[in-house]
């Protein structure tokens, strides 16, 4: 278990990270590019009967309470900072895996249903995936 200390490390870099994307998407111009290329995230924009831009809306309001891991490194984009948040989102647990791009735009490798429990660490509460919600 983390100290009081190292969790409130954790919230400030949490925060520098989401306002970064904040002012990247509202004040830069910026944009979120997605990974359709992943069956997972395109299955779950159709089945939610989802817009692309509701995706970028609920980005931005992602919030530290969000957090559940990261940053790790990604191999497979340069070696960039990869963040993971969960958050619930019309009664489904979402898996959200975001990192930032050169210059001003923000790249989400994934947007889907959480298929497992999140044991979100700054708040200490547990999030049940979408079929646990759906059957409370």
């Amino acid at each position: 278990m983390k100290s009081g200390d190292d969790i409130e490390e954790i919230r400030k870099k949490v925060i520098a990270f989401l306002d970064e994307i904040y002012v990247r998407l509202t004040y830069l111009n910026g944009q979120v590019f997605y990974s359709e290329e992943r069956e997972k995230n395109h299955k779950f924009l159709v089945e939610a009967g989802w817009q692309p831009s509701r995706r970028t809306q609920y980005i931005l309001e992602l919030t530290p309470d969000d957090y559940f891991e990261g940053p790790t490194k990604n191999e497979l984009y340069d070696g960039s900072e990869v963040w993971v948040f969960g958050k619930v989102l019309e009664d489904m647990l979402c898996y959200i895996k975001i990192h930032l791009l050169a210059q001003r735009n923000v790249y989400c490798i994934s947007f889907h249903l959480a298929e497992h429990s999140m044991k979100m660490p700054l708040t200490g509460k547990t999030l049940e995936p979408w079929e646990k919600l759906k059957n409370k």
